[in-house]
């Protein structure tokens, strides 16, 4: 909302203030505190805490363009409509972490602690390819909004194939890259053992095929909505 409102250098103020005091609390409750993961999803809540108070402050200015409002009845039937368009991701993120905890839960019961790393490392290209998606997306809301309320379908047909293109040839590459060097990821995530490293190398081939179609389904879901 604050981007498409013109302070697209506020959201990356407050996205890299978030960022790097997550690593700064991760770092100092984990090493000097010893809180252990605890730690770490406390930096967590306090990361997104920093990143809200940094970009509420735009609503504080004259250029704003929201304002606070008191729930009225006038407000219930654009409410009602912007969480029908909602339902569709909430639906999607639910049925994401149910999916991921039964996996998670089969593959403990198999594998025990190896097979929940393997997991975790698998999950991280994931991760990767999010940071991907979500400039993609990002862009692609600012910049379709404004085409769609100029009416300019031409414009968005472009926005559209070139975001497909651009996502496309970067996870393409990032897809090669993990199948032709699985150890190189591997070594990086800290697989010491021989034994760990050759399963991990074998789950990684395996679910780097997942990347581009998941990016596919993310993309199409964006652009509809």
């Amino acid at each position: 909302m604050v981007q498409s409102d013109g302070r697209p250098r506020l959201v990356t103020v407050a996205v890299l203030a978030g960022a790097l005091s997550n690593i700064v609390l991760d770092y100092t409750f984990i090493r000097f505190f010893g809180m252990g993961i605890a730690g770490s999803a406390w930096a967590t809540i306090i990361n997104y805490c920093i990143t809200v108070l940094v970009v509420m402050s735009h609503l504080r200015r004259q250029s704003c363009s929201y304002t606070l409002m008191r729930p009225s009845k006038e407000l219930c039937k654009p409410l009602k409509d912007n969480l029908k368009q909602g339902l569709p991701l909430m639906i999607a993120n639910v049925m994401l972490g149910v999916i991921i905890f039964l996996i998670n839960t089969m593959v403990g019961g198999a594998l025990g602690t190896d097979g929940l790393y393997i997991v975790a490392v698998c999950m991280q290209l994931l991760m990767i390819t999010f940071v991907v998606l979500n400039g993609v997306v990002d862009a692609m809301f600012a910049v379709g909004g404004s085409l769609l309320g100029e009416r300019d379908v031409l414009g968005l047909r472009m926005l559209n194939r070139c975001m497909l293109r651009f996502v496309g040839v970067i996870l393409l590459v990032f897809t090669l890259l993990v199948l032709a060097v699985p150890s190189l990821f591997a070594a990086i995530f800290g697989a010491d053992d021989a034994s760990l490293r050759t399963q991990l190398c074998d789950a990684l081939r395996v679910f780097s095929l997942i990347l581009l179609p998941f990016s596919l389904t993310v993309l199409m879901r964006a652009t509809f909505q």
